[in-house]
């Protein structure tokens, strides 16, 4: 993807300031009044001024297109009124780890080795979890698990999704609003949106993938469970892959005929999120969360002792509230 469309997840805000549309209320009631008022010019058989034809017809194509982006923003930000979709519940899981390539990885050999270190660390831990969340699919010892995470054909589905985000952010029609809607991630919906409605009228481009200059591959699965203030935790699983391409993005004018060309060379990491529901024993369709940064030592170092301290803040809250309950049942 284009640099020009490039998100991240961690930057992204919580929700974007929505474009304010005026409202077509005023407009339908003037559309109203002047047709009471044409009725009454034809039941009189006088003349009607063709400026008054004119205002008429201006009013209602303005209203009509007023209607259109009022049902296309509606379309894409329903997330207030479909609270159970699920690319709303998509979040970023804690101890995401993009590595470094070699070459910058710290040549120090105290910090290599604590590079490392968080990094085998984190892994083991996430390959346990899945083994662990695919046993408990199993009824019985002896049976095999009823659900298998499949992780092969991740690489072809980022690629396909990747494709997919960059064609729809250059095209920028209304069709192409709805498919990142069916493909992004509620927060990545807002941030997108949000970039094409400053974009100028008239003002187009278009995105080519010329190769893949390298393997895709999944730097990073995991199989998550987050408490959602429920009475069931929101299962999901998350994978990070490398895609790197050579692109051209190519700016259009209002006619279809090219002003500029560039190509680039890029390496992304693209986030695919999916929802588990673990008690019907199947998943949602990949969408696409964000893309990420690599990982340095000193993001994972402060990531690591931000995990910690809110470790510690729970643990200590659970404490008081067990010696409250303890406080309560001895008062009787």
């Amino acid at each position: 993807m284009a640099a020009t469309f490039r998100t991240r997840p961690l930057l992204m805000a919580a929700s974007a300031a929505r474009p304010a549309f005026s409202s077509t209320a005023l407009s339908a009631r003037g559309l109203l009044a002047n047709s009471e008022q044409i009725r009454q010019y034809a039941a009189n058989k006088r003349r009607i001024d063709p400026r008054f034809r004119n205002s008429i017809a201006y009013m209602k194509k303005r209203s009509g297109n007023q209607e259109a982006v009022s049902t296309t923003m509606n379309n894409l930000m329903s997330d207030e009124k479909n609270s159970h979709k699920q690319s709303e519940l998509a979040m970023l899981a804690p101890r995401t780890i993009v590595p470094l390539p070699f070459s910058k990885v710290p040549k120090d050999f105290n910090k290599f080795c604590r590079y490392y270190w968080h990094i085998i660390k984190q892994r083991f831990a996430d390959r346990v979890q899945i083994f662990q969340a695919t046993m408990a699919t199993k009824t019985k010892f002896w049976e095999r698990a009823k659900y298998k995470p499949e992780i092969k054909s991740v690489p072809d589905v980022a690629l396909a999704l990747h494709a997919a985000m960059s064609e729809s952010m250059a095209l920028g029609t209304p069709e192409a609003k709805q498919k990142l809607a069916k493909i992004c991630a509620t927060k990545l919906q807002r941030s997108l949106l949000a970039a094409l409605e400053v974009r100028p009228d008239g003002k187009r481009y278009r995105w080519e993938r010329l190769a893949v200059t390298g393997k895709p591959r999944v730097v990073d699965h995991k199989w998550s469970q987050s408490e959602t203030g429920t009475s069931v935790p929101l299962s999901f699983r998350q994978a990070v892959v490398r895609i790197a391409s050579r692109q051209r993005l190519t700016e259009l004018n209002a006619k279809g005929d090219e002003i500029s060309s560039k190509e680039m060379d890029l390496v992304e990491y693209l986030v695919l999120w999916r929802r588990v529901h673990v008690d019907l024993l199947k998943e949602d369709d990949w969408v696409i969360y964000g893309t990420l940064k690599e990982s340095t030592l000193e993001a994972l170092d402060e990531e690591m002792e931000l995990i910690e301290s809110v470790s510690t803040g729970r643990a200590k809250d659970k404490l008081l509230a067990r010696q409250r309950e303890l406080d309560a049942q001895s008062t009787k």
